[in-house]
């Protein structure tokens, strides 16, 4: 065997050991293709995930869009019923004012027909005595002539 031989020989181990090096990174990037792959799926189930949530909270704020227009339709309603009782409230003060006034009239009307009624029963009175004395005075009249 001669020189070139054993070159040769020596490239040939070189050559193989620098295959099974290439098959050791071959290896190596089919361990990270199927890492790449599996962290691909993760990603692709997080993206489903995430587009769950989206869907999920883009039907939360429908939800709290329609509460919010509950709220204000409840809110409307409230306030239409206090203005009504209000106006109600207001019609009451009026009727109740006209009431103590017409109490006031009728309290005056009543003092000033007592007063009268005490003049009528006073004047009554008198006569019912002036009357009672006419009698006894006419019937001495009528004892002495008699």
């Amino acid at each position: 065997m001669g020189i070139v031989e054993e070159i040769l020989k020596e490239i040939l181990n070189k050559i193989s050991g620098l295959e099974q090096r290439f098959d050791g990174l071959e290896q190596r990037f089919d361990g990270l293709e199927q890492r790449f792959d599996g962290l691909e799926q993760r990603f692709g189930g997080l993206e489903q995930r995430i587009d769950g949530l989206e869907q999920r909270f883009g039907g939360l704020e429908q939800e709290v869009g329609g509460l919010k227009q509950e709220v204000g339709d409840l809110k409307q309603q409230v306030d239409d019923r206090f203005r009504e009782v209000n106006a109600r409230l207001d019609k009451l003060d009026k009727n109740m004012q006209a009431v103590y006034e017409q109490v006031a009239d009728n309290t005056e009307r009543h003092t000033e027909t007592m007063e009268k009624l005490t003049q009528i029963e006073r004047a009554v009175d008198f006569l019912a005595n002036k009357e009672f004395e006419n009698e006894k005075e006419i019937f001495f009249i009528k004892r002495r002539m008699g």
